[in-house]
């Protein structure tokens, strides 16, 4: 399979391009309304990536990006959103970073909201880490974390490092503070489950039971 990259470069072999560009060193060319999609080894959609501008280098084989919009698929079927003011693509697509003022949300409904300053989506690994003053509000649930990782092959977040963590259930009329270390988000299952290094408590939220009484 071709990298995403590399079928660009195909792209722009076609249309050729000028004799100033071939003096430069390290060439590079400048794109609108790119829109690039990437699979894994089964031929399943793992992500598309979309922006309106954007310039390559062809000889590092790197792509820089401004606004873009990066969708992580589950099953073919479209799951988190991320949005970020600038991004980078490197080595044919096996590292993307994004960064500032970047977002990460649920498609099909609105029960995970993150921010953070930086992801890096490692291909080979097939995950996301996700560092930076990480606020995450999960079904009614915010705290805070200074790392996290996404597993696109379970489908899990976790959450390393957490701060001030509470929970607001609407059918009990109270909120719920956890003191955990650790968070892991199964979203296959819609459920938060915290554990500590410091401590044997741990805590377990099924948000499937909680949202049928709202």
């Amino acid at each position: 399979m071709y990298s995403i990259i590399f079928k660009l470069f195909i792209a722009l072999g076609l249309v050729g391009c000028s004799s100033e560009q071939s003096k430069v060193k390290q060439p590079s060319f400048k794109f609108t309304n790119i829109n690039l999609e990437q699979l894994d080894n089964n031929g399943n959609k793992q992500f598309s990536f979309t922006t309106k501008k954007a310039e390559i280098v062809e000889i590092s084989k790197s792509l820089t990006a401004k606004e873009p919009v990066l969708i992580f698929y589950q099953g073919n079927k479209p799951y988190y959103k991320i949005q970020s003011n600038k991004a980078s693509l490197i080595n044919n697509g096996q590292l993307i970073t994004l960064k500032n003022k970047v977002t990460m949300q649920s498609i099909n409904n609105t029960n995970l909201n993150l921010l953070t300053d930086l992801i890096k989506w490692d291909k080979d690994n097939s995950r996301a880490e996700l560092s930076g003053s990480i606020i995450s509000r999960i079904n009614g649930s915010m705290f805070r974390s200074s790392k996290a990782v996404y597993d696109h092959t379970n489908n899990t977040i976790e959450f390393i490092g957490i701060k001030k963590f509470t929970f607001s259930d609407k059918s009990l009329s109270k909120t719920i503070k956890v003191k955990a270390d650790k968070a892991i988000w199964y979203a296959n299952q819609n459920r938060l489950y915290f554990s500590s290094n410091d401590s044997q408590v741990r805590t377990s939220i099924d948000f499937s039971d909680i949202l049928k009484n709202l």
